[in-house]
């Protein structure tokens, strides 16, 4: 007796030779499969293919919507944009402080320069502050005084 030929090539070789050139199509069963508790076979797939189905729908919508959210959110040149805009911020936020400080520095100077300005004003209140307390405390001299009380205290 012939040992078989043991050499894959060969093999496939007569494997394809073997098999019908049309492939088979499946008997389609004489009476519908009916399953016990856990489902069916036969008359449930339509329905399991038609979920599974409007699940890819919604899945490539979903991501035909986060493609489009992302082409959107941030190319270079809107990046860029941002740089531009914040470093112009910046230097305007820098340019007005530095007008306030040089504004402020004017008038600054301008009252330490009226400092002399104000002296004599400010003698000449002070004379008249005197004379008023002098006045006050001469009114007070002449007003009666109360006479103290006793307190309930020991």
């Amino acid at each position: 007796m012939a040992e078989p030929n043991r050499d894959p090539v060969v093999n496939m070789r007569a494997f394809r030779q073997a098999r019908p050139s049309k492939p088979v199509a499946p008997a389609e069963p004489e009476l519908p499969l009916y399953g016990g508790g856990s489902g069916g076979t036969y008359d449930g797939m339509d329905a399991v293919d038609a979920k599974v189905a409007a699940a890819e729908a919604r899945t490539d919508t979903k991501f035909a919507e986060l493609r489009r959210d992302m082409d959107s959110f941030a190319t270079r040149s809107t990046v860029w944009k941002g740089v531009a805009s914040t470093i112009a911020a910046i230097v305007t936020a820098v340019g007005v402080i530095l007008a306030v400080i040089a504004f402020g520095g004017d008038r600054f100077d301008a009252g330490m320069s009226a400092g002399g300005s104000i002296a004599p004003i400010v003698e000449q209140q002070k004379a008249r502050d005197a004379a008023q307390d002098e006045k006050l405390d001469e009114i007070l001299r002449r007003l009666p005084q109360p006479a103290p009380t006793k307190s309930a205290r020991p």
